[in-house]
């Protein structure tokens, strides 16, 4: 039975084996087996070098991400700067990473603030823009939410903990 292997694009390579055995008792003859195992590895192929290439892209996108913290960026300007759909950008994302753009950019930019509040004296509303966050009321909200305290509380918090350290 040629053509039981066609994959347009399986989900992964246990959906495309688990087809392979629904469609095995459909073999009548060698020549139909080789053609559809050498369609399996074909597509095989492309599954892994689909993969290959979407971590690469996400290793990318990170990238681009840690370069601009200080930006406004969206998914919107992320897709667009890698010729994506926003989309499909946010999918592939979230199943390569376990959480989504917005999550990321976040979490990123929190831990630039925390940099920032330990290791200069700038005022939190530079802070707060110096890590992309266009709002300081949003940046302190954020703040305390990831961190269950305001910046300043924690830049006090720690500072006096890096003295006492220092000094030991």
């Amino acid at each position: 039975m040629r053509g039981c292997f066609e994959v347009t694009r399986a989900n992964s390579i246990d959906t495309f084996l688990d087809k392979g055995k629904q469609y095995s008792h459909d073999f009548y003859s060698i020549p139909d087996f080789l053609s559809s195992m050498d369609q399996a590895l074909t597509a095989t192929c492309e599954i892994l070098k689909s993969t290959k290439q979407s971590d690469s892209s996400i290793r990318d996108i990170k990238r681009y991400i840690l370069k601009n913290l200080e930006n406004d960026i969206s998914r919107t300007a992320i897709a667009a700067e890698f010729h994506l759909n926003p989309d499909y950008l946010s999918t592939l994302y979230k199943t390569k990473t376990g959480m989504t753009i917005s999550e990321y950019i976040t979490r990123e930019r929190l831990k630039l603030a925390k940099k920032l509040l330990l290791s200069t004296d700038y005022p939190i509303s530079e802070v707060s823009t110096r890590c992309g966050f266009q709002n300081i009321s949003y940046f302190s909200k954020t703040f305390r939410k990831y961190e269950l305290k305001t910046p300043l509380e924690y830049r006090q918090l720690h500072s006096t903990e890096i003295y006492s350290n220092s000094t030991k």
